[in-house]
């Protein structure tokens, strides 16, 4: 009896002892504390961002956004950004009113999809 009670006397010494080194060691530890800077962009004549719900990147890097707010796709280079709408007037405009996502394929192609629409592209 006397071996079974000094053998989990020191089961519980040991788990002591690993618990109070590990408090140790993190109470000296610190967080990663790296510093995130974030550049706001602007397009041309203070283009913003409204509602955005799709985002891709192309094979060349061009980030692109289907922006709910503002009915459109804007389109983002790495220094400006261009957005662009549907104009009824205009046939190579965007196809719908409502961008719900917007996908870049391996060739180049960027794809939309617009709310009660088909698919349509592209993007260059």
């Amino acid at each position: 009896m006397a071996n079974y009670f000094n053998e989990k006397m020191m089961k519980c010494r040991s788990s002591i002892f690993h618990i109070a080194l590990l408090l140790f060691i993190s109470i000296g530890s610190e967080a990663q504390n790296q510093q995130l800077k974030f550049n706001d962009v602007l397009g041309t004549d203070g283009l913003t961002l409204g509602k955005i719900n799709g985002i891709t990147r192309d094979m060349h890097g061009v980030m692109c956004f289907s922006d709910q707010d503002y009915r459109g796709i804007v389109r983002y280079d790495g220094s400006k950004m261009t957005r662009f709408q549907n104009d009824p007037k205009n046939p190579n405009s965007l196809g719908g009113f409502y961008p719900e996502f917007v996908y870049a394929d391996s060739t180049g192609l960027i794809w939309i999809g617009f709310y009660e629409w088909a698919l349509t592209s592209t993007i260059h």
